[in-house]
């Protein structure tokens, strides 16, 4: 029997939500193993069974190490090195009885997240939809960490702000920010493209409310714990501070070259500085309507990833992720998940050989390490250029119809003339 037109939509519009299902249901199978080696009282970590097994997870691991069996209440009697939001979510979780309860509850409610976020992209295309949920990289980093969480309020905080939903947005994003703080980059970028719109005064107003709205929500969430243990609450940002330099091109050539790694002060200025150069560069550019508030995030992300002085290999998944919104070309889209599968297993298999007075593992370190690490700057790096090369001949495209510029501010929001008379889910959908 042939199907109909509206039966054959159905299933396209189902098939990202099954395809997500699939890919958490093997990650938990692959991960669900080490829930009988913690019960067990066996060897989780080093030279055991997750590292060899290529299943290793944060969530697994931290289950012990921050002992959360125990219920202490986050940053006042316990530390956790994540912002509050992923603090408070591991805490709530860890209710739950046992590690195998706590594991099931944690991977059922990021499989939520995930619903979420197909659910965001959806609305936007159902092309996005299907390009996040065919994505390997779900196998190896929906349950590796908590990221799923803060990408779900980032991206319903964005799909907030397109729908003119300031103050919700700017709740919402409040939260993204304080689960991993990464979702910062589409907030800023965000207020600059609403408060640079034609209509200076309304555009202005809308992103004070939504600014102020993001800050009020950040002390809402926040000052409890700042108040009970000052010291504990800001063990997030302290612990990513200490952090000794183990990635970023400057570290990976500097190894390659045999070239003592700087100071942290100094590596932390460094790529500090130009991080921020970038940021404010491509600010400037969604000021002006050069570029797409969505596209600015993205390609900041990049440059962080490539500088930045630590690298997580699970940060590949938020660069998808801002890559779809930005609507980077599929094939890079592909790029970045080889390369982000191939991070994670050399990750896990550096990490597996543990003792650093072997040989092998100081060989492994210095030098196979740093090449993977080049090669994964240089994919990311070739990605981007792409991308801004494809939206730039877009926009050229588009200027080179219409003889003037409008059409170029047009592309990073919608000005108040379209909205009027239109209903929010035309907008959405164009």
């Amino acid at each position: 029997m042939r199907r109909g037109p509206l039966e054959l939509d159905g299933v396209r519009r189902a098939g990202p939500f099954v395809a997500v299902a699939l890919w958490m249901f093997f990650a938990f199978e692959s991960l669900w193993p080490g829930v009988e080696k913690i019960r067990s009282g066996g060897w989780y970590l080093y030279h055991s069974w997750a590292y060899s097994s290529l299943a290793y997870s944060d969530i697994l691991a931290l289950y012990s190490g921050r002992h959360l069996a125990l219920h202490g209440a986050p940053y006042v009697h316990q530390r956790i090195e994540y912002p509050v939001v992923t603090g408070v979510f591991m805490w709530t979780m860890a209710w739950f009885p046992g590690v195998g309860g706590y594991f099931i509850a944690s991977a059922v409610a990021l499989f939520g997240c995930t619903v979420l976020i197909v659910w965001v992209l959806e609305r936007s295309s159902l092309r996005l939809a299907w390009l996040f949920a065919v994505s390997p990289l779900l196998l190896v980093y929906s349950l590796l960490n908590w990221d799923l969480l803060a990408i779900s309020f980032m991206l319903l905080a964005w799909h907030l702000w397109r729908r003119q939903r300031w103050e919700l947005a700017g709740v919402v994003f409040a939260f993204g920010v304080f689960s991993k703080w990464f979702p910062i980059v589409v907030l800023v970028y965000c207020l600059v493209a609403t408060w640079s719109r034609e209509r200076k005064g309304t555009a202005r107003r809308a992103a004070t409310r939504m600014g102020v709205a993001a800050l009020v929500t950040g002390f809402v969430i926040n000052v409890p714990f700042m108040v009970a243990n000052l010291r504990g609450w800001a063990d997030f940002f302290t612990f990513n501070a200490q952090r000794a330099s183990n990635s970023g091109v400057f570290y990976e050539i500097a190894l390659l070259g045999k070239v003592a790694v700087p100071a942290v002060s100094y590596v932390d200025l460094i790529e500090g500085g130009v991080v921020c150069a970038i940021g404010v560069v491509l600010a400037n550019q969604v000021r002006v309507g050069a570029m797409t508030p969505e596209l600015a995030a993205s390609i900041g992300f990049a440059a962080f990833l490539i500088i930045n002085k630590d690298f997580s290999p699970q940060y590949m998944l938020w660069l998808l992720v801002l890559a779809l919104i930005s609507n980077w070309p599929a094939w890079t889209l592909a790029i970045l998940a080889v390369v982000g599968v191939v991070d994670y297993a050399n990750a896990i298999i550096s990490l597996g050989m543990g003792d650093v007075s072997l040989k092998a593992y100081r060989w492994y370190r210095s030098t196979v390490d740093p090449i993977e690490g080049l090669l994964r700057d240089a994919c990311i790096s070739l990605t981007a250029v792409v991308a801004l090369v494809c939206a730039r001949r877009t926009t050229e495209g588009s200027t080179g119809r219409d003889g003037d510029s409008s059409s170029l501010k047009a592309q990073v929001v919608f000005s108040a003339e379209e909205i009027v008379g239109r209903s929010p889910d035309d907008l959405i959908r164009n």
